[in-house]
């Protein structure tokens, strides 16, 4: 067996069910994934089951955006007179690559951002917020306390059903990734 890296306490390898809200795109569900838990409750992800968190959140991110018309976005050049930068700026900014501002991708050549996202962009720097309806959000206070990513997760385990809350601090957040997307 191996130890846990926080604590030294024996580690167990689950399979099973994963569910956690994300702040921007709610519930985000995987089944049979696989973890390592130890017995003090520590949770880490092999990179393939963080693979399968991050595919699963960009799927709900492109199902959210596409469910706005047309009218709601702008091209790239319109992004880049909004922020007043050009247009190779907005497409090297590492911030907006990285989604602060919600885009999609048309075809290789053509980008199109939302607007009421590159608006609270402007004004903000993180043009982020929820895509899905407030009464699906559950109220955690970690979001906006830690970089959270998993604020709730539950897995089950044959007929067991455990509910393990994480906090995710931003060194954590780190060593998973630069694809996952962090708060500030």
């Amino acid at each position: 067996m191996t130890a846990c890296e926080k604590c030294g306490g024996e580690i167990t390898e689950i399979t099973g069910r994963l569910e956690f809200e994300d702040p921007y795109v709610g519930l985000i569900v995987l089944e049979e994934a696989s973890f390592l838990r130890c017995n003090n409750s520590h949770v880490q992800y092999p990179v393939e089951t963080l693979r399968r968190i991050e595919k699963a959140r960009e799927t709900r991110l492109y199902q959210a955006i596409s469910n706005y018309p047309e009218r709601d976005f702008v091209t790239s050049a319109e992004a880049a007179d909004t922020l007043g930068v050009t247009r190779q700026a907005v497409n090297k900014n590492r911030r907006i690559r990285r989604g602060f501002i919600y885009k999609v991708d048309k075809s290789d050549s053509c980008t199109l951002f939302l607007r009421q996202s590159l608006d609270l962009y402007k004004k903000t720097g993180d043009g982020r917020f929820p895509l899905f309806p407030k009464e699906q959000v559950v109220d955690s206070k970690y979001v906006g306390e830690t970089v959270a990513l998993l604020s709730q997760l539950s897995y089950q385990e044959e007929d067991t059903t455990s509910v393990i809350e994480l906090r995710t601090h931003s060194r954590q957040v780190e060593s998973i990734g630069a694809n996952l997307y962090a708060t500030n």
